[in-house]
C-alpha cells in the first residue's frame, strides 16, 4: 500500500485492510457479483419551494410507488428536497423521446402523485443526475487480511430502507473481528470465517425483506385511484405508497420474479437475529407447544440437551461459547430474538411455571444488561425448544 509521507510517497504493510469506500469498492469491486435480475436507475433533482411544503412533514423522508418503479424525496432543508425516481433501465428507454435528463425526469415524476405535488409548486435547483442504484453482493467478504465493510461489502435495494443500520452493523462487527485477530492470533482465521458469514447473511436477510415489500406493493395496486387521491393532499411519512393503474406493473412483476426465484436457503441460525423467525412460526410442533404454553403449564425439566462451540460474540471480541444444539439445529444456536437459549434451559428447572420463568430471565437479563425481552418472543423459545425435546412439560409444579 502507497501512502502520502510529508508530501513524499512511503510503502506501508498494513496488518489488516479494511476496505470502506463504498460503492466505489477500492477493494472490493474484484468480488463484487452484480444482481443482473434487478437492475436500479436512480433519477435524481433538488427542488426548492419558498415558506416549505404545506402537504407533507418537513422531516419526513417520503416512498411512493408507481406503475414503472418507486420514488423517493429527502429533505435537506424545510424548504429543500432531493426527488428521485429509481427506474429500470430494461424496461424503458429513459431518455427516448426527452430532450434531456432532466425531461425524461419530469416524465417519470408525472407518474406520481405524492411526488408531482412536491415539484409543481417548487423550483429545480439545478439538472436531474443519474446514478446505478442496482443491489450487488460479494464472492469473498474476508479475503486474505481485509475486509469488505458496508457498501463496499454488499448494496440492497435503497427500498429496503436498511442501509444506515446494515453499515453500522458490518463497521461494528469489522471492528470486532480485527480486533479479535490481533489480540489472539489462533482465532484470525475464526474471526474473519464469522464476519463473512454474518456479512453474507445480513444481505440475505435484506433480500428477503425486499421481496416481503414488493409483494405488498404488487398487492396494493387494486386500491390505486382512491390510495392516489388521498396521498397526494394528506400529511405523509416515510413508507407512503401511491400506485397508478394505467399500465401493467412489469417493474413490479419482474422484481417480484427474481425476489422469488431463488433456491431455498434456511439462513444461518447463528445470524444476528437468530432462526428464521417465519419459517418457525408455521412449524406445526412448535405452534402445538406455544398454544399449550398460552394455556397454562407447569414446571418444564430438561429433556435431550447437548452443547457444541461455535464463534459468538462477547464484549468487544469473538470468543469460542457454547451453544445448543437442537434437531433443527445440529450445528448449535445460542440466541433467538436476543433471548439466550442456554441460559433459558439453565433457569428452567428452578421456575415453577413459565411465568416464573419469564420474571426469573427477566430479572437475569437485566442485571447483566441484555436487552429486555418480548414475553411472546420468550414464549416462542421455550416452544421451539419444547418441540425440539430439549424441554419437557411436566416436571411438577403449579
Amino acid at each position: 500500500m502507497v501512502a502520502l509521507d510529508g508530501g513524499g510517497r512511503a510503502e506501508i504493510v498494513p496488518g489488516w485492510v479494511l476496505d470502506c469506500t463504498g460503492r466505489a469498492g477500492v477493494l472490493a469491486r474484484r468480488y463484487r457479483l452484480m444482481e443482473a435480475g434487478a437492475p436500479t436507475l436512480a433519477v435524481v433533482r433538488r427542488y426548492r419551494k419558498e415558506g416549505g411544503w404545506s402537504n407533507v412533514d418537513p422531516a419526513h423522508a417520503l416512498v411512493e410507488s408507481f406503475d414503472r418503479g418507486w420514488a423517493w424525496s429527502v429533505p435537506t432543508s424545510n424548504e429543500e428536497r432531493h426527488v428521485a425516481v429509481m427506474v429500470d433501465p430494461r424496461l424503458q428507454a429513459l431518455m427516448e423521446g426527452a430532450a434531456d435528463l432532466s425531461s425524461a425526469f419530469e416524465a417519470e415524476i408525472a407518474n406520481t402523485a405524492l411526488m408531482s405535488s412536491i415539484t409543481r409548486p417548487a423550483v429545480p435547483t439545478g439538472e436531474a443526475w443519474a446514478v446505478t442504484a442496482s443491489m450487488y453482493t460479494s464472492s469473498e467478504f474476508a479475503p486474505g487480511r481485509a475486509l469488505l465493510v458496508g457498501d463496499a461489502a454488499s448494496f440492497a435495494d435503497p427500498m429496503s430502507s436498511y442501509g444506515v443500520k446494515k453499515a453500522l452493523a458490518s463497521g461494528w462487527l469489522a471492528a470486532v473481528a480485527v480486533h479479535t485477530a490481533i489480540r489472539t492470533p489462533e482465532l484470525a482465521g475464526v474471526a474473519t470465517e464469522f464476519f463473512g458469514r454474518r456479512e453474507r447473511e445480513m444481505y440475505r436477510s435484506l433480500r428477503e425483506g425486499l421481496a416481503v415489500q414488493v409483494a405488498g406493493t404488487q398487492a396494493g395496486g387494486a386500491d390505486a385511484d382512491e390510495q392516489e387521491a388521498e396521498t397526494a393532499t394528506r400529511p405523509t411519512g416515510s413508507g407512503t405508497r401511491s400506485r397508478t393503474a394505467s399500465a401493467p406493473d412489469a417493474f413490479w412483476e419482474k422484481r417480484a420474479r427474481w425476489l422469488t426465484d431463488r433456491p431455498e436457503d434456511d439462513g444461518d441460525p447463528n445470524a444476528p437475529d437468530g432462526p428464521d423467525t417465519e419459517t418457525l412460526r408455521d412449524d406445526p410442533e412448535v405452534r402445538a407447544a406455544f398454544h399449550a404454553l398460552r394455556l397454562g403449564s407447569g414446571r418444564l425439566r430438561i429433556g435431550a440437551r447437548s452443547t457444541t462451540e461455535r464463534p459468538l460474540v462477547i464484549g468487544n471480541r469473538i470468543r469460542m461459547a457454547p451453544a445448543l444444539v437442537t434437531p433443527r439445529f445440529p450445528g448449535g444456536v445460542r440466541y433467538f430474538r436476543d433471548v439466550d437459549l442456554l441460559r433459558v434451559v439453565r433457569l428452567a428447572p428452578g421456575c415453577r411455571n413459565p411465568g416464573v420463568l419469564f420474571e426469573t430471565y427477566s430479572e437475569w437479563a437485566a442485571r447483566e444488561d441484555r436487552p429486555p425481552v418480548d414475553l411472546a418472543n420468550f414464549i416462542g423459545v421455550v416452544a421451539l425448544m419444547i418441540a425440539d425435546g430439549v424441554l419437557v412439560p411436566g416436571g411438577g409444579g403449579t
